[in-house]
C-alpha cells in the first residue's frame, strides 16, 4: 500500500465515516482533523514555549538541545552585534530561553530529583 499524503489520508478517513456524519462536509472534517496541529504551529511561532499536551498523542515540548543551539546563535550574534538595541533584544531573548530550560529541569518526570509545584512556589 502506498503512503497517503496528509490531505489524502484526511480525504480517504472522511470516505469511510461520511456516512455517520451526515451534517459534517469534508471541509469542515478536514478543519478538525487539523486543528491539532495548527494550534501547535500557533504556540512555535510565539514566544512563549509551552508544553502542550494533546489527546492520544502526547504532551509536546521543545526538545531541550534545539534550546541551547538557540541559545548558542543569540550569544554568539550578541558578541558581534554592533547594535547595543540588537545586542539587549538577543539577551532578552537568551534569558528567556535559559528560564525555559530551567523549568523543564524541575519539571522533568524522568529526573528523581524533581519538585513539585508547591515546593517551587
Amino acid at each position: 500500500m502506498p503512503k497517503l499524503t496528509h490531505d489524502e489520508a484526511i480525504r480517504q478517513y472522511y470516505e469511510e465515516v461520511k456516512d455517520q456524519y451526515p451534517e459534517i462536509n469534508f471541509t469542515r472534517f478536514e478543519a478538525i482533523c487539523k486543528a491539532p496541529f495548527e494550534f501547535i504551529k500557533h504556540c512555535i511561532r510565539q514566544d512563549s514555549l509551552p508544553v502542550i499536551t494533546i489527546k492520544f498523542f502526547g504532551k509536546i515540548r521543545t526538545y531541550s538541545l534545539k534550546i541551547k543551539r538557540v541559545i548558542f546563535i543569540y550569544t554568539h550574534k550578541v558578541r558581534n552585534s554592533k547594535e547595543d538595541a540588537k545586542a539587549s533584544q538577543y539577551q532578552d531573548k537568551i534569558t528567556f530561553l535559559n528560564n525555559y530550560l530551567e523549568e523543564l529541569k524541575v519539571y522533568d518526570t524522568r529526573n528523581k530529583e524533581t519538585k513539585t509545584k508547591e515546593e517551587i512556589d
